[in-house]
């Protein structure tokens, strides 16, 4: 197979090569391909070659360099596009090599290897019943290829499967062999890189290029995930949550990008909700074309026809659109009555009274989708034909009517500033900002719940712009229902009032705005990323979760609380050793400090794709966590490029996720590990000495002056490549530098 991939490899370089001969100035290819030759000699060590690769670059025109770069730009992307169809061919062939039995590190693959060991049905509904898996898209600029190229790239992968049949006519196969040259022409002639950094609003719309990926994918993961169960366990009827779903930073990350404001939050909820309305409409059109049944030959239940019969009454404008359907399409009847009332729910808008017929939540259209799909289980076929139904009940389970849920992150001084105002304003406290931390807490407990009606006009904008967020959650909760939101991150958490502080401002938008239970139901997370705020996360835990109102509201979410670990700052602030065992330590504190609570912790991994990031393969980091852990939950950041890599092809998106599972799975099921305390030690005095030396060198005396001229950090930080500003305050310090830029700036020394 390796054969197959080298010579596809091959294929895409001469189709490219023609393109350089077409497109760009006379003796571009020939210099391409010696610049290459002499690269290759000098990696395996020729001086010689190294020496004449440095003349030749350094006497290079300046249109000469950008030819150069953008040929191996596109080279790399080729190569790149084979090595992932390449993969997708290893993947189906050992699918193929192990059938009937599951392929390796698949779902199937963990619940046989389960069941073989013992694992008991119960126990494995157990598992379910905790299991929880939410990949969490960012926008965190480390993606530098524009979607004009994605899509580029995408095109010529469509066409390269297109070649791929064997049974095509040679006119077909010339005419997409054509299409391929076209794709590989514009994609040349496509600026690499964007004029001018993107909105908050076209970054989402950047995510929602892989949304189709995983509308297919996820129904088919459930799919094997519930065969191999029935095929495992037969005779118990078990029980599949929804423990996979989606979230997202993009519109809802405010920490130190003024361009997220509520405003931009409330347009990307409604962005989401919007697409995935269409998303459900379009499946809806597909489903009407395809039940045909007719009433006389599979006559509906008494349910469909007592519904549509009170839509119709209810709703004449409903009326008027089915009465070209003829009176024994019954079920097309219904769909169209199911398709109308998502239109109108699509045309709804925040803080407006929905549109006449719009449902008002999910779970009433989801109740019409499953009175569908009884109907036809009690007709003739019907356990074949209602599989039609099932891909569509899980996308409605996993997507609903929000598509993936909204994280929103803000840093916790600001929340104290806030407070500080409101405060005063409301004449609770006139120095909130300047009290000592018990004191901070009595205050905040004294007058949670307490407060309903705000004057906005006598705070600060920041305040402003703050409780608006918080009515506009309060309010995507009451249209969306509780899963449009998923946590409210905390970064630079340092104190347990820094989460009481968002669960007061939590409580007031809550009653304000009558939610059930006078609750906002969203997670209030802590970030722990620096290493002292990692060493004090444990004794901040226990703080909080013996705060007998913060305990209320974690017992109201099911005695749960998620945690996030920062692995980008917390590199950056103490090196990698470090920081890595410093990450090990606060969960493993963590977790304790909870068991003595009885609260569940979910860890949320605010993982980016370099390795000094915290990145590398997902379900290998899965596999070398503690079970304790992991306790069946993966809440993950996906970002920036990772996003492209795992998501862009529907193949390799599922490996990706079905691997997550599997790891998940195994490791939520193993036995605890046995760390002796020797390793603990050798690491312990190994995590000291490398912070001391890593303290000492980016604290040294110049420093900074000596980074900025050893790396590309200027240049980086001027890539237009995401809305957030590279720096938080626009300070040129360490502490104040993101660590995306910092890392990728580390990582390209040049002295």
């Amino acid at each position: 197979m390796e054969e197959q991939l080298h010579a596809e490899i091959r294929f895409l370089i001469d189709r490219l090569g023609e393109t350089i001969d077409l497109l760009a100035p006379a003796g571009t290819r020939d210099l391409v391909e010696r610049i290459r030759s002499l690269s290759k000699s000098s990696r395996q060590g020729d001086l010689e070659s190294q020496r004449e690769l440095d003349t030749l670059i350094e006497g290079l025109s300046r249109q000469q360099i950008e030819e150069i770069i953008r040929a191996f730009g596109i080279y790399f992307d080729l190569t790149n596009l084979a090595e992932d169809r390449h993969r997708v061919r290893v993947l189906r062939a050992r699918e193929m090599a192990s059938y009937p039995a599951p392929r390796g590190e698949s779902i199937g693959a963990a619940i046989v290897e389960l069941s073989q060991q013992g694992c008991s049905a119960r126990e494995m509904q157990d598992l379910l019943e905790r299991l929880v898996i939410e990949p969490v898209f960012t926008a965190h600029p480390t993606e530098a290829k524009r979607r004009s190229l994605r899509e580029k790239i995408r095109d010529l992968r469509q066409h390269l499967e297109s070649l791929d049949s064997q049974t095509a006519a040679p006119r077909q196969r010339e005419a997409w062999d054509r299409e391929l040259r076209i794709d590989m022409a514009m994609l040349w002639q496509t600026d690499f890189l964007r004029e001018r950094r993107p909105t908050v609003l076209e970054e989402l719309e950047r995510s929602l290029f892989f949304f189709e990926t995983l509308w297919q994918v996820v129904p088919e993961l459930y799919e094997e995930l519930e065969f191999y169960l029935k095929q495992q366990y037969a005779d118990f009827e078990f029980k599949v949550p929804t423990f996979l779903r989606f979230a997202t930073w993009i519109g809802g990350d405010r920490d130190g990008n003024p361009n997220v404001t509520w405003e931009v939050t409330s347009r990307a909820l409604a962005r989401l909700r919007s697409f995935v309305l269409a998303k459900h409409i379009k499946q809806c059109r597909t489903l009407r074309r395809s039940l045909s049944l007719s009433s006389l030959r599979s006559p509906p239940t008494m349910e469909v026809e007592k519904t549509l019969a009170a839509a119709l009454v209810h709703w004449p404008a409903l009326a008027e659109l089915i009465k070209p359907i003829a009176p024994s399409d019954c079920y097309r009847r219904y769909l169209r009555m199911i398709q109308w009332r998502l239109e109108q729910t699509q045309s709804s808008q925040i803080f407006q009274e929905p549109a006449e017929g719009a449902y008002a939540n999910v779970r009433e259209f989801k109740a019409d989708v499953v009175i569908l799909n009884n109907s036809l289980l009690a007709g003739v076929g019907g356990e074949l034909i209602a599989l039609r139904i099932d891909a569509w009940k899980r996308q409605i389970d996993v997507f609903g009517f929000h598509a993936m849920r909204m994280d929103v992150r803000q840093e916790s001084s600001w929340y104290v500033g806030v407070l500080d105002d409101v405060l005063r304003s409301l004449g609770i406290a006139d120095n909130y900002a300047q009290l000592d931390e018990p004191s901070r807490q009595e205050i905040l407990t004294r007058s949670l719940g307490q407060v309903r009606d705000i004057e906005l006009s006598n705070l600060s904008s920041q305040s402003q712009e703050t409780l608006q967020l918080f009515a506009l959650l309060a309010e995507t909760v009451r249209i969306n229902g509780p899963d449009a939101l998923g946590c409210h991150m905390i970064s630079m958490t340092r104190s347990p009032s820094d989460l009481l502080a968002v669960l007061w401002l939590s409580r007031w938008a809550a009653i304000r705005y009558g939610l059930a239970d006078q609750r906002l139901p969203m997670a209030i997370v802590p970030l722990f990323e620096t290493i002292s705020d990692l060493n004090n996360s444990a004794s901040i835990v226990e703080s909080i979760l013996s705060h007998p109102a913060y305990a209320d509201e974690v017992r109201n979410d099911g005695q749960r609380q998620t945690i996030m670990i920062g692995y980008s700052d917390s590199t950056k602030d103490g090196g990698y050793l470090a920081a890595a065992w410093s990450q090990y330590k606060a969960q493993a504190a963590i977790v304790r400090v909870a068991e003595r609570h009885g609260v569940r912790i979910l860890f949320f991994h605010g993982r980016g794709g370099a390795l000094g990031r915290g990145g590398g393969p997902a379900a290998r980091s899965v596999l070398s966590s503690p079970r304790e852990i992991i306790n069946g939950s993966m809440r993950v950041t996906e970002q920036g490029e990772v996003l492209s890599a795992r998501y862009d092809d529907p193949q390799i998106a599922r490996r990706h996720l079905e691997q997550v599972i599997w790891s998940t799975i195994l490791v939520s099921m193993r036995p605890s590990a046995i760390v002796c305390d020797e390793w603990i030690q050798w690491m312990e005095e190994l995590s000291i000495t490398a912070l001391d030396h890593y303290r000492k060198l980016v604290t040294m005396p110049g420093f900074i002056e000596y980074f900025e001229q050893a790396t590309p950090i200027g240049e980086i930080e001027q890539l237009p490549i995401g809305s957030r500003p590279p720096r938080r305050g626009g300070q040129r310090s360490l502490d104040k530098l993101r660590a995306i830029p910092w890392v990728f700036s580390q990582g390209q020394r040049t002295v």
